[in-house]
């Protein structure tokens, strides 16, 4: 039986009812995520984006996209290999 995986609570809407297949342009891969993996990338990507752009630059967003990627170490390594961690290396945060 997998473990159940916990998530913070800032990140506080409802999760998705289904995983999906994300691409990880970095190394050409594919990563098929679960309903949770797929809420919390979709949530850092957009964090990491609001906080590139200059949009959204609260101590809020930067937590969120510290938590989730430390969520993904923990939880999934193999997919934040793929997926986040080109997030994590070009991070100005």
């Amino acid at each position: 039986m997998a473990k159940q995986q916990q998530i913070h609570d800032c990140f506080d809407v409802e999760l998705y009812e289904e995983g999906g297949e994300v691409f990880g342009p970095v190394f050409n891969e594919v990563c098929k995520l679960n309903s949770t993996e797929l809420f919390i990338y979709d949530s850092v990507l957009g964090s990491a984006t609001l906080l590139a752009l200059g949009i959204n630059n609260d101590e809020e967003t930067k937590r969120k996209v510290e938590l989730g990627l430390e969520w993904f170490k923990e939880n999934n390594i193999k997919a934040y290999q793929i997926l986040m961690e080109s997030i994590e290396h070009s991070k100005n945060i």
